[in-house]
Protein backbone atom coordinates (compact mmCIF):
# COMPACT_ATOMS: atom_id res chain seq x y z
CA UNK A 1 0.00 0.00 0.00
CA UNK A 2 0.66 3.83 -0.40
CA UNK A 3 1.93 5.23 2.57
CA UNK A 4 0.99 9.29 2.27
CA UNK A 5 2.88 12.01 4.27
CA UNK A 6 0.18 13.47 6.27
CA UNK A 7 2.93 16.56 7.11
CA UNK A 8 3.68 17.26 3.38
CA UNK A 9 0.06 16.86 2.52
CA UNK A 10 -0.61 19.40 4.95
CA UNK A 11 2.27 22.02 3.47
CA UNK A 12 0.82 21.64 -0.12
CA UNK A 13 -0.50 24.54 -2.18
CA UNK A 14 -3.52 22.23 -3.36
CA UNK A 15 -3.76 20.22 0.15
CA UNK A 16 -7.64 18.77 0.40
CA UNK A 17 -8.23 20.27 3.94
CA UNK A 18 -8.68 23.77 2.42
CA UNK A 19 -10.89 24.55 0.66
CA UNK A 20 -10.25 27.62 -0.80
CA UNK A 21 -6.00 27.31 -2.08
CA UNK A 22 -4.89 31.17 -2.71
CA UNK A 23 -2.38 30.03 -5.04
CA UNK A 24 -4.31 28.50 -8.09
CA UNK A 25 -5.33 30.63 -10.70
CA UNK A 26 -9.14 31.79 -11.10
CA UNK A 27 -11.03 28.62 -12.52
CA UNK A 28 -12.39 28.98 -16.59
CA UNK A 29 -16.07 29.03 -15.39
CA UNK A 30 -15.15 32.63 -13.31
CA UNK A 31 -12.66 34.03 -16.10
CA UNK A 32 -15.54 33.30 -19.07
CA UNK A 33 -18.17 35.06 -16.28
CA UNK A 34 -15.80 37.84 -15.89
CA UNK A 35 -15.56 37.92 -20.03
CA UNK A 36 -18.82 37.79 -20.33
CA UNK A 37 -19.83 40.56 -17.69
CA UNK A 38 -17.66 42.90 -19.27
CA UNK A 39 -18.53 42.19 -22.83
CA UNK A 40 -22.36 42.97 -21.87
CA UNK A 41 -20.89 46.63 -19.85
CA UNK A 42 -19.14 47.51 -22.74
CA UNK A 43 -22.05 46.72 -24.89
CA UNK A 44 -24.21 47.96 -22.56
CA UNK A 45 -21.84 51.29 -22.90
CA UNK A 46 -21.92 51.63 -26.34
CA UNK A 47 -25.80 51.08 -27.10
CA UNK A 48 -25.95 53.95 -25.46
CA UNK A 49 -24.45 56.24 -27.78
CA UNK A 50 -26.53 57.25 -30.80
CA UNK A 51 -24.62 58.54 -34.10
CA UNK A 52 -28.29 59.14 -35.40
CA UNK A 53 -29.73 62.89 -35.55
CA UNK A 54 -32.61 63.94 -33.98
CA UNK A 55 -36.22 63.18 -35.22
CA UNK A 56 -38.32 66.31 -36.25
CA UNK A 57 -41.69 66.19 -37.46
CA UNK A 58 -41.88 67.85 -40.67
CA UNK A 59 -44.51 70.79 -40.83
CA UNK A 60 -48.15 69.73 -41.75
CA UNK A 61 -49.98 71.89 -44.40
CA UNK A 62 -52.91 72.75 -42.28
CA UNK A 63 -54.87 75.24 -42.85
CA UNK A 64 -55.06 78.16 -39.96
CA UNK A 65 -59.12 77.50 -39.57
CA UNK A 66 -61.60 75.34 -41.06
CA UNK A 67 -63.60 77.62 -42.05
CA UNK A 68 -60.89 78.60 -44.92
CA UNK A 69 -60.30 75.46 -46.11
CA UNK A 70 -64.20 74.69 -46.40
CA UNK A 71 -64.37 77.48 -48.44
CA UNK A 72 -61.59 76.58 -50.32
CA UNK A 73 -62.77 73.38 -51.13
CA UNK A 74 -66.37 74.26 -51.86
CA UNK A 75 -64.72 77.23 -54.62
CA UNK A 76 -62.43 73.84 -56.33
CA UNK A 77 -65.00 70.98 -56.25
CA UNK A 78 -67.64 70.43 -58.64
CA UNK A 79 -71.25 71.12 -58.14
CA UNK A 80 -73.13 68.75 -57.41
CA UNK A 81 -76.75 68.33 -59.08
CA UNK A 82 -79.75 66.39 -56.56
CA UNK A 83 -81.44 64.24 -58.64
CA UNK A 84 -85.37 64.64 -59.24
CA UNK A 85 -85.91 62.33 -56.55
CA UNK A 86 -83.74 63.84 -53.59
CA UNK A 87 -85.14 67.26 -54.98
CA UNK A 88 -88.67 66.74 -54.11
CA UNK A 89 -87.25 64.76 -50.61
CA UNK A 90 -85.37 67.63 -49.36
CA UNK A 91 -88.36 69.62 -50.11
CA UNK A 92 -90.93 67.89 -48.43
CA UNK A 93 -88.22 67.40 -45.03
CA UNK A 94 -87.21 70.96 -45.00
CA UNK A 95 -89.65 73.50 -47.44
CA UNK A 96 -87.45 76.02 -46.46
CA UNK A 97 -84.80 74.80 -48.67
CA UNK A 98 -82.02 74.72 -45.85
CA UNK A 99 -81.98 70.69 -46.60
CA UNK A 100 -80.74 71.41 -50.49
CA UNK A 101 -77.57 73.02 -49.31
CA UNK A 102 -76.53 70.39 -47.15
CA UNK A 103 -77.03 67.67 -48.65
CA UNK A 104 -74.65 69.09 -51.91
CA UNK A 105 -72.30 70.17 -49.60
CA UNK A 106 -72.72 66.47 -48.18
CA UNK A 107 -72.57 64.94 -51.63
CA UNK A 108 -69.53 67.37 -52.65
CA UNK A 109 -66.91 66.46 -49.46
CA UNK A 110 -67.97 62.60 -49.48
CA UNK A 111 -64.72 61.29 -49.83
CA UNK A 112 -66.28 57.81 -50.69
CA UNK A 113 -68.64 58.83 -52.99
CA UNK A 114 -65.45 60.59 -54.79
CA UNK A 115 -63.83 57.37 -54.66
CA UNK A 116 -66.77 54.89 -56.07
CA UNK A 117 -67.31 57.75 -59.01
CA UNK A 118 -63.54 57.61 -59.98
CA UNK A 119 -63.79 53.23 -59.77
CA UNK A 120 -66.57 53.59 -62.11
CA UNK A 121 -64.99 56.22 -64.79
CA UNK A 122 -62.26 53.65 -64.09
CA UNK A 123 -63.96 50.43 -65.28
CA UNK A 124 -65.43 52.46 -68.15
CA UNK A 125 -61.94 53.41 -69.31
CA UNK A 126 -61.40 49.67 -69.04
CA UNK A 127 -64.14 48.42 -71.08
CA UNK A 128 -63.09 51.19 -73.60
CA UNK A 129 -59.48 50.03 -73.95
CA UNK A 130 -61.03 46.62 -73.79
CA UNK A 131 -63.97 47.24 -76.69
CA UNK A 132 -60.93 48.87 -78.97
CA UNK A 133 -60.00 45.60 -80.78
CA UNK A 134 -63.42 44.88 -81.77
CA UNK A 135 -63.31 47.78 -84.53
CA UNK A 136 -60.98 48.16 -87.40
CA UNK A 137 -57.88 50.08 -87.21
CA UNK A 138 -56.38 52.33 -89.94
Amino acid sequence: MLKVDVQDAAQSPLSRTDPMPMSTPLSKRIRNRRRYCLAMLASLVLSGCSLIPAYQRPALPVPVDQVSAVVAAANTSTAVVLSADEEALAGELSPKGELRGLLQSALAFNRDLRVAVLRVEEARAMRGITRADRFPTL
